[in-house]
């Protein structure tokens, strides 16, 4: 059986064995060598791979755990505005939110005219152009009670005109509804 290693080599090796056999230092320095040998490819190397298996799970489930915590707080932050959403999509139950704050704010009213209800994102969006009369500071109070009321709306494309002794204030009022179930 050929085993790659000439003869002189296969001596020499039996040689140094056979004396380390008769030296108990050197036994013991081979036998502890086996040992490490041993030590690090039967169990270091495998465990190495299991640790680095065990730390990427790791890595996936706190990138899990990082994304829920995202979710928590998303749902916790739409639990604050669910309450500020009408279930009616109804033009004229928007007119008259609108027309609430027109008097209160002291704004005349001179066309507010319903338009097409959009779909956006799974909710429905009712649209209202609005066209006001009324002095700076009323029309500046009528906006902030619109924005800033019971309801999520937002106002789009105002354009002030100026009138006689007044100013005009036309925009577009997109109010959010609930989503249905």
């Amino acid at each position: 059986m050929d085993t790659g290693l000439d003869s002189p080599q296969v001596q020499a090796m039996r040689k140094a064995l056979g004396k380390a056999a008769h030296d108990p230092g050197r036994l013991r320095l081979i036998v502890a060598g086996l040992i490490g040998a041993i030590g690090i490819f039967g169990l270091c190397r495998p465990e190495t791979a299991r640790l680095e298996e065990s730390r990427t799970k790791c890595e996936a489930i706190e990138a899990t755990a990082a994304e829920a915590e995202q979710l928590r707080q998303l749902t916790a932050q739409s639990d604050t505005y669910a309450a500020r959403l009408p279930k009616s999509e109804s033009p004229s139950d928007w007119q008259d939110y609108i027309t609430q704050h027109l008097e209160a704010s002291g704004v005349t009213l001179r066309k507010i005219e319903p338009r097409k209800t959009l779909q956006s994102a799974g909710f429905r969006v009712v649209v209202v152009e609005v066209t006001v009369d009324g002095m700076y500071s009323d029309l500046v109070d009528f906006i902030d009670r619109l924005e800033r009321g019971d309801r999520i709306c937002r106002l789009d494309r105002l354009a002030f005109e100026k009138r006689a002794s007044t100013l005009g204030l036309r925009f577009q009022f997109f109010g959010l509804v609930k989503p249905r179930a």
